[in-house]
């Protein structure tokens, strides 16, 4: 009899064994919708894309933007913490479908959502572990938007594919500095977002420009002509001889640059600039004074260096 009980408890005790891990095998079968929202998240937070994109009903076309190496940029610069599943709504869970209401903060910044879910086989998981980014159909092809890079690599073409949290957006141009909205939890849906990013005219730009306006009035101190070639002005004096004119060299100080266009890489250059002159006339005198040119001019931040176009 003792025998046959202690055979009984060993046996009892492997049963017991067999039933937890039947009970906690697999995929995790998440018996609730928020514990997959829970664990994508803490996938995110660890910088483990596999795993994040695991949760994910569907598989994105490509991953370029989906590497540990960016997701631990992000998280590097936007920390995952304090997440909370807030409510689950299952009324529509008999045909597979769910919402989890979610609070997380990347970084300092909030993100409060409801996740769409979907239930297969293998359990719960998120409608879109990814945020889908196409380009708005807007886009021109001198748009700034065609320079448009995440996390330093071309990013302009195509469906392109990230997590949310941070998104490091930037210009192949050096003369541009790019700043977006972020995109956080409620952008994680099965449909295309287009991100809007704002480009400005960085200081090295704007240095540029200026230096393009002033190689462009170098131009009239190296000509003696009355309409210097690449020159932005021309003297207009009826008693002038042409080739006898003397150019000195131009106050720029009342010269503007504006800002960068946002459907073009253009920027206007408005103001006055202010030039030294004499020149020689028909009756074998020499006049001198000053010439103003008057600027309403764009410059083509699209090259290197800008170039300006004289109207």
């Amino acid at each position: 009899m003792i025998a046959l009980i202690a055979g009984g408890a060993v046996v009892l005790v492997i049963a017991l064994i067999i039933g937890f891990t039947v009970v906690g095998g697999g995929s995790g079968d998440n018996a609730k919708a928020g514990d997959t929202v829970q664990a994508y998240l803490e996938a995110l937070s660890e910088g483990d894309a596999e795993k994040a994109l695991s949760y994910g009903n569907q598989q994105p076309a490509n991953t370029d933007f989906l590497t540990d190496d960016v997701l631990k940029k992000q998280i590097a610069k936007w920390p995952i913490s304090d997440i909370r599943i807030l409510d689950e709504d299952p009324s529509l869970e008999s045909i597979g479908m769910g919402n989890v209401h979610v609070a997380v903060k990347f970084g300092d910044q909030v993100s409060d959502a409801n996740i769409r879910m979907k239930k297969g086989e293998d359990g719960w998981k998120l409608e879109s572990a990814v945020i889908k980014l196409d380009q708005a159909p807007s886009v021109s092809e001198d748009s700034p938007e065609q320079t448009l890079t995440f996390f330093g690599k071309p990013a302009s073409e195509g469906t392109r594919y990230v997590f949310p949290g941070y998104l490091d957006v930037g210009s192949e141009n050096p003369y541009m500095d790019v700043t977006a909205e972020p995109l956080l939890l409620d952008q994680l849906t099965s449909y295309s977002s287009y991100i809007r990013p704002t480009f400005k005219l960085n200081d090295e730009g704007r240095d540029a420009v200026m230096m393009a306006v002033t190689d462009a009035f170098a131009n009239c101190e190296r000509s003696n002509q009355l309409n210097p070639p690449d020159c932005p002005t021309k003297l207009n004096a009826y008693d002038a001889v042409d080739g006898t004119v003397r150019w000195g060299r131009a106050n720029l100080s009342g010269v503007e640059i504006g800002n960068l266009s946002g459907y073009q890489m253009k920027v206007m250059v408005t103001g006055q600039a202010k030039i030294p002159v004499s020149y020689q006339t028909r009756d074998n005198e020499t006049q001198s004074g000053e010439a103003t040119a008057y600027l309403v001019n764009d410059a083509d931040i699209s090259e290197e260096p800008p170039v300006l176009n004289f109207r």
